[in-house]
């Protein structure tokens, strides 16, 4: 018996599990050292406080109601079943947990065993597969629209701001090409944006200027940061932010934002604005978007391309029929020249 003990008490003590003892109010009793370990309280500071001291709300208040519903009507909804739910390290900062709980019977007194593994690595590698299945699907999305001759620009761009605001549970955002005015100035012309109107007057400036793209000159701002250095902007606190020039009246609360510059190259030529993502933005999120971000440049350099070379055929094709004008009619009258009138007289003589 005593050897039983001794290997019990090592299993206990050695696991890499965390496991915590718990009378029928919710007590703790016992919990070993990787309890210790995974909430960052010392064992003196747990032992005799209630196990909702490791969790964050709602769980924490709903702890107590739980085992005594248990012992109220016999149904056992998280006994004998394993659980993902949050836990609450010691300083304040979550994370995810899988809870598997047991009871026992020592001498008339019911006991809650809880097993529990923290599983932050495996949730992080879920997160982390889930965006990039997300960013690729977006981006083969928008190069099949892309090829598609059939496809608009815009629908391409307005469904790339859906998928981006998707991925990053953001609530509203726009991305655009850089432009310049004929003194250099740099401005931003969306492709795709948000309508985030709060009045008449910027509903009707929306609906008037969306298909042909809106125009931002204002480089004084969060956005205007990327347009004059190419580089990603996080702000998490932008109405306290140096570099913000601050929202219009009535404009929707802006909670936190993310600045991510378009290249083609090395050529700075547009770039996207998300803003509101439930806490926060951070390099990391830009890093697993710039396989995306990458994609819209190209995009935009495409269609910037297309548009060079359709201005280059319509500047050829005037250039044909100027030629063409040149070789049938007198510069100075107007009338057919003698060369041209021979030839189109024996034409319409044959």
């Amino acid at each position: 018996m005593t050897l039983n003990k001794d290997i019990y008490a090592s299993i206990f003590d050695n696991t890499i599990q965390a496991i915590i003892l718990i009378d029928r109010g919710g007590v703790i009793c016992d919990l070993n050292p990787a309890t210790v370990e995974m909430f960052g309280y010392g064992k003196d500071e747990l032992l005799g406080r209630n196990v909702s001291v490791l969790m964050p709300s709602p769980y924490r208040e709903g702890h107590d109601e739980y085992i005594e519903n248990y012992f109220t009507t016999g149904q056992a909804k998280a006994i004998g079943s394993r659980r993902e739910i949050v836990a609450q390290h010691r300083d304040g900062s979550t994370f995810p947990i899988e809870l598997s709980i047991s009871h026992t019977a020592v001498d008339d007194s019911i006991f809650f065993v809880g097993m529990i593994n923290d599983i932050s690595v495996r949730k992080e590698s879920e997160y982390l597969l889930d965006m990039n299945n997300k960013v690729m699907r977006a981006i083969n999305s928008a190069l099949g629209g892309f090829i598609n001759a059939n496809v608009a620009k815009k629908e391409i761009f307005d469904s790339l701001l859906e998928r981006l605001l998707d991925i990053t549970a953001s609530e509203y955002g726009f991305i655009g090409e850089i432009l310049h005015t004929d003194e250099h100035t740099p401005y931003l012309k969306t492709y795709a944006i948000t309508n985030i109107a709060w009045n008449h007057e910027t509903r009707k400036l929306y609906k008037d200027n969306v298909r042909k793209g809106m125009e931002f000159h204002n480089l004084d701002s969060l956005f205007g940061v990327t347009i004059r250095t190419g580089e990603v902007v996080v702000a998490n606190n932008p109405a306290n932010d140096p570099r913000s020039g601050g929202l219009p009246k009535g404009h929707p609360p802006m909670h936190a934002y993310l600045g991510l510059p378009l290249y083609s190259g090395n050529k700075l030529i547009g770039m996207a604005g998300i803003a509101n993502r439930p806490g926060g933005y951070d390099e990391e999120l830009a890093d697993l978007l710039k396989p995306l971000v990458n994609t819209i440049g190209s995009l935009i350099a495409g269609y910037q391309n297309l548009n060079s070379r359709r201005k280059a055929e319509q500047e050829l094709y005037r250039a044909q029929t100027k030629l063409r004008q040149m070789a049938t009619q007198d510069a100075l009258t107007g009338i057919a020249n003698r060369s041209s009138l021979i030839d189109q007289l024996s034409t319409n003589n044959s």
